[in-house]
């Protein structure tokens, strides 16, 4: 049996085919979905072994109606938009990413420092 992990909220598409053959060389179901309310990602996500988010709420409505997950992964810095105390209570281990996009963030910064500076 596959492990099913569920992106909840893709909603940029660059080549999801590779991204699921790689997936499934290690015995692991990728379901890439467009979900942007609490229904949609309980309907999509309800008979997941994980989840990967970065903007899906995952809030404790959500995570009471996942009985089959074991662990939420946030694809970004922080927990923003993940009620970690919920997901404990329902024994659901939460991560981050803590160091994501930290290289891009501060580039864009002193881009913006000398767009400023230049008067653009």
């Amino acid at each position: 049996m596959m492990a099913k992990i569920v992106l909840p909220d893709r909603f940029r598409h660059w080549n999801d085919d590779i991204e699921k053959e790689v997936c499934a060389s290690y015995g692991v179901e990728l379901a890439i979905e467009n979900c942007r309310t609490d229904d949609e990602i309980i309907e999509k996500c309800k008979d997941a072994d994980g989840i990967i988010t970065i903007y899906a709420d995952m809030n404790k409505n959500v995570l009471d109606h996942l009985d089959n997950c074991k662990v939420v992964v946030r694809y970004g810095i922080g927990y923003d938009n993940i009620d970690v105390d919920a997901a404990t209570e329902n024994g659901i281990l939460v991560c981050n990413i803590p160091d994501y996009c930290i290289p891009e963030v501060a580039n864009h910064t002193m881009a913006f420092v000398l767009s400023l500076y230049r008067k653009m």
